[in-house]
């Protein structure tokens, strides 16, 4: 914790020495984990929000190159 405390530190003085800011409301500090763009990072551990996967895993399996071009030609042909 006092090498993630002295990276947030350097950091923090970073951004004071070239005049940026942060939004508080947006800020998360001294987290176990935090959600960034749909992937929840983690210590030494990187991986999926569930939520966002749980759509992926009720696709149905495509059996033939058909069923994979047919949604793209059918898209193509109602552009008129």
């Amino acid at each position: 914790m006092e090498d993630h405390k002295a990276a947030v530190s350097d950091i923090l003085q970073v951004t004071v020495d070239h005049d940026l800011f942060f939004k508080p409301k947006k800020c998360t500090f001294h987290a176990p984990s935090m959600d960034y763009l749909g992937v929840i990072l983690e210590k030494g551990v990187t991986r999926m929000d569930p939520v966002k996967i749980a759509g992926i895993d009720k696709w149905e399996v495509l059996k033939n190159v058909t069923e994979v071009v047919t949604p793209r030609l059918a898209l193509s042909c109602d552009v008129q």
